[in-house]
């Protein structure tokens, strides 16, 4: 028999990628454009976001985080916030340009299945 290798909280932080609306997994280095609100006329406004970096959060029960910063003039640089890595596909997030670790581009990236997203709609209806 031979022993597990990983501990419950190594195993736990291997959970699953985040995804945008179009079932594309999140990479560090990828600019986002995110849904922002629908103003007058139904002109829809956007923000853009950049994946910084994969941060290990919380010391008693550790997750794996993106940590996205705001893409903007005039907010400092400490202007970021984390997304959980779990398996959500983030229906208000669309993936506009970056490349994977190992270089390919993010429209050549495998899509993921949808899901039910945070907002507990099934996206990916026909």
């Amino acid at each position: 028999m031979t022993p597990n290798p990983t501990t419950p909280n190594e195993a736990a932080m291997r959970v699953a990628a985040l995804y945008d609306k179009t079932g594309r997994e999140i990479l560090p280095g990828d600019t986002l454009k995110v849904d922002h609100f629908i103003g007058p006329r139904r002109k829809r406004h956007y923000m853009f976001k950049f994946v910084l970096e994969i941060v290990v959060i919380g010391s008693t029960d550790p997750k794996q985080a993106l940590k996205l910063l705001h893409l903007s003039t005039g907010l400092p640089a400490s202007a970021y916030y984390y997304e959980l890595q779990d398996g959500r596909t983030l229906p208000d997030y669309e993936i506009v340009q970056g490349y994977g670790t190992d270089g390919t581009p993010y429209d050549q990236r495998p899509r993921h299945a949808p899901a039910t997203s945070r907002t507990g709609r099934n996206e990916g209806k026909a």
